[in-house]
């Protein structure tokens, strides 16, 4: 199979899956029924060179031929699914903002998992709303935000009916495509998984798999949850690794594996799926049984291990690759890795043309064509370099090379974030994952005896569990993931080219000096970060929802002060926001991050920072009282090795290039509030304007600030409390005078912020307000001491 892997063959497929990709997207960005004329001319055009060709002998024309028709049947598919969308969408639009939608039909994904929440596609059969029929929603995005996993109460190809509200997510501008795909379908939110009823399980013969599915997760984890009912996370982690069911994996888990650089272990793909076909090809090889029944034997586990799998997207892409080989050499024919995976990669677009927009189907092919064209170069250059290292150990390296590369655009243009010791890390996690699934394959007869044989099952894969997280733990002070400064367009897209021709490359030299390009294009992006102009101050008023974040850069250095977070158990949500808009603002190391008072919607995100961020000292206001928020914050600074400074009234610093004067806290105590108003507040100066920074004080801090300091003109005030009606009072606005008011609120907040007496006040001074729960990120930028409001789409991850 190895030497048949990589010999060098013709690849149409590949050629057909570029055609149909790019017949998706001009389709879905063609106005409806625009493009039938033409890709009725496409397909003639096509289908008659196509014959010609045949009787003439002309093999570049029928391939021409071949391209056009496939390049005009992707061209409807990509137009039909921009229309379905559109449909929905407008109809969605339709309805009343609080509206209340019932909606039955069938879940045709399985649940994935980002963090606390849970999100699968529902293919729309019946949708109402206050008795009116919606018959243009066609899908919808189900999304619960229960820490209940929906996976044991409703799962793939189960027939539901949910209730909830339906709305509209805004189209993201940092996808694989850079936001050009048709709009999201609208999403349904939920607040608990125990809101799907189940009408109807999977029906028929294909819903044998779905069964299958949940007969070997129900037999494995129930017998072997603890007194609380709760699955130990290591079998949590064989069940991931195996079947693809996450539901169980504690956060902590999910989260230790993606900063470790190695989230593609967590999430079942095609590791998995290659190690047990690679493992049964190698069991029947010493046997002495042929290459053809050992392909044919293999080709049936893949079938039955994609079908039991859970219906993961990573293990249908890798078996329908796998797939392809395996046909094409019991049918006798030449196959190219390129082939396999252009036939796979064509295949799913065919089936479904959203696959084209799909992050981590990009992910998935990305990671395919590094290894089908890059494995064997490092292979043969680290067999030149390190021919003392194990070959095991060479070939792991070579494979991890060849993959992060190939992903690294993606990594790069949607997460902003990179692996940077992904090879390291992949070296030990690796083969100790895999070890840990082989293990827990065979110890899975005993699992399911339960009893005695269970408990010292599950102590041997306890085991293993530990050592696999006490070694990434280990990995943490060295922040393997890293934040970096999203690059543009014409950098994503010449890093990907530089990369996908030198693994198309078949003479050496041309190849490394591709190579050699794209890793210095992906070293130079990995460490660039994009200051402003010389002589330009920036004032950024982040988006991170109900809470603070505020951005000073300037060419010298940044200062971020608060980033926002949500109180959730689980701070996950709170790092994705606030490292995303720091990405995309060019940001990932930070001169001082500023932590005004330790509540969760200010500190969460700070502690993010500290964790993935280059930071050189943290900020706190002096005094301020101890509790889990501020530890969390002092345990990264401690963990990051950051130096923590106290502040207090009258401190002055200067920090990223711009001068920081501290009006407090002054060291007394408040009768009530007393975290709020001993926030640190700080009058900011650089390029001739000033910016107050208010924390959350209330009237009785502002009220002290005036005895202290009568004259607090600045140009921008940061309305302090999120525009609480218990801050902000007359006197403050009145010495402060500012002429422009940014608050940082939440949409559709629970809190009523920012209250109507503040609006009120601040319309009253006719001061300019600028509020994230309504523009979003905004930029100032400061030139020749004139202040230029910027409203770009700027949006994380």
């Amino acid at each position: 199979m190895r030497l048949t892997w990589q010999k060098v063959s013709p690849a149409p497929a590949l050629i057909g899956a570029f055609g149909g990709a790019a017949g998706v997207l001009l389709g879905a960005h063609s106005e409806a029924g625009d493009p039938a004329g033409l890709a009725w001319a496409l397909l003639s055009a096509g289908a008659l060179a196509i014959l010609l060709a045949e009787g003439a002998g002309l093999r570049i024309t029928r391939r021409v031929g071949l391209w056009a028709v496939v390049l005009s049947l992707s061209w409807t598919l990509g137009n039909r699914l921009a229309e379905s969308r559109l449909a929905s969408v407008r109809q969605a639009a339709t309805l009343p903002e609080e509206n209340l939608v019932e909606i039955e039909g069938q879940l045709v994904t399985p649940w994935t998992r980002s963090v606390s929440a849970y999100r699968a596609k529902l293919l729309v059969k019946r949708a109402h709303s206050n008795g009116k029929e919606l018959r243009s929603i066609s899908e919808v995005t189900l999304r619960t935000g229960s820490e209940t996993p929906p996976a044991p109460l409703a799962n793939l190809g189960d027939t539901v009916r949910v209730r909830g509200r339906l709305w509209i997510p805004q189209p993201s501008v940092r996808g694989p495509l850079g936001g050009l795909g048709p709009p999201p379908s609208p999403s349904l939110s939920i607040k608990s998984a125990r809101q799907v009823d189940v009408l109807a399980p999977p029906a028929g013969v294909g819903g044998i798999p779905e069964r299958l599915h949940q007969a070997i997760y129900k037999g494995l984890s129930e017998r072997a949850r603890d007194g609380a009912g709760e699955v130990s996370p290591a079998l949590a982690l064989f069940l991931a690794l195996s079947i693809g069911e996450i539901s169980d994996v504690p956060v902590e888990t999910v989260s230790l594996f993606r900063e470790g650089g190695v989230a593609h272990i967590l999430a079942i793909s095609g590791l998995q799926a290659g190690l047990l076909a690679a493992l049964l090809n190698g069991f029947l090889s010493r046997l002495g049984f042929g290459y053809k029944v050992r392909d044919a034997s293999v080709l049936a586990f893949c079938l039955l291990y994609g079908a039991v799998a859970g219906g993961q997207a990573p293990v249908q892409r890798t078996v329908l690759t796998l797939g392809w080989f395996l046909v094409a050499r019991l049918l006798g024919r030449p196959v190219s890795p390129w082939q396999a995976v252009g036939g796979a990669a064509m295949t799913l677009i065919a089936l479904d043309p959203g696959n084209v927009f799909d992050v981590s189907f990009h992910l998935t092919f990305f990671a395919f064509a590094g290894l089908s064209g890059l494995f064997v170069p490092f292979q043969t250059l680290l067999a030149r370099l390190a021919s003392w290292l194990p070959e095991w150990v060479r070939s792991l390296l070579a494979a991890t090379l060849a993959a992060e590369l190939a992903v690294f655009p993606i990594q790069a243009a949607v997460f902003g974030m990179v692996p940077v010791l992904g090879l390291v890390t992949n070296l030990v996690a690796v083969p100790l994952s895999s070890l840990f699934l082989v293990s827990g394959l065979c110890l899975s007869p005993f699992l399911l005896w339960g009893g005695w044989a269970a408990t010292l099952a599950l102590a041997g894969l306890d085991f293993q569990f530990s050592v696999l997280q006490g070694i990434l733990t280990a990995f943490e002070p060295f922040r393997p993931t890293r934040l970096i400064a999203t690059p543009g367009a014409a950098e994503i897209v010449l890093l990907s080219c530089l990369v996908l021709v030198a693994a198309l490359a078949r003479q050496p030299a041309p190849r490394w000096v591709l190579l050699g390009g794209a890793l210095l294009l992906a070293g130079f992006l990995t460490v660039r970060e994009r200051a402003p102009q010389p002589g330009t101050f920036e004032f950024w008023s982040l988006d991170v929802g109900q809470g603070d974040a505020w951005l000073l850069r300037a060419r010298q250095g940044a200062v971020l002060v608060d980033g926002g977070g949500t109180a959730e158990a689980v701070p996950d949500r709170s790092r994705e926001r606030i490292l995303g808009l720091l990405s995309a603002a060019g940001t990932a190391s930070i001169d001082c991050a500023v932590l005004t008072h330790a509540h969760p919607d200010h500190s969460r995100g700070v502690a993010a920072v500290l964790n993935f961020c280059r930071v050189r000292r943290l900020l706190l206001p002096r005094g301020a009282p101890r509790n889990g928020f501020l530890d969390e914050v002092l345990e990264a600074a401690t963990r990051s090795r950051v130096p923590v400074v106290r502040l207090g009234a009258g401190d002055r610093l200067r920090c990223g290039g711009w001068e920081l004067e501290v009006l407090n806290p002054d060291g007394q105590r408040f009768p009530r509030a007393r975290e709020n108003n001993a926030s640190l507040v700080m009058k900011a100066l650089a390029g001739g304007r000033s910016f107050l920074l208010t924390g959350d004080i209330e009237a009785m801090a502002e009220e002290r600030i005036l005895e202290r300091m009568p004259d607090l003109r600045s140009d921008v005030l940061k309305v302090g409390h999120h525009g609480s009606r218990t801050s902000s009072s007359a006197p403050f606005l009145d010495a402060v005078a500012p002429k422009i008011a940014v608050i940082g609120a939440g949409r559709k907040n629970r809190f009523g912020h920012p209250a109507p007496v503040v609006m009120e006040r601040l319309e009253a001074r006719r001061i300019r307000v600028l509020r994230t729960d309504e523009h979003g990120t905004v930029r100032f930028d400061m030139r020749a001491q004139r202040l230029f409001p910027v409203f770009a789409p700027f949006e994380a991850p």
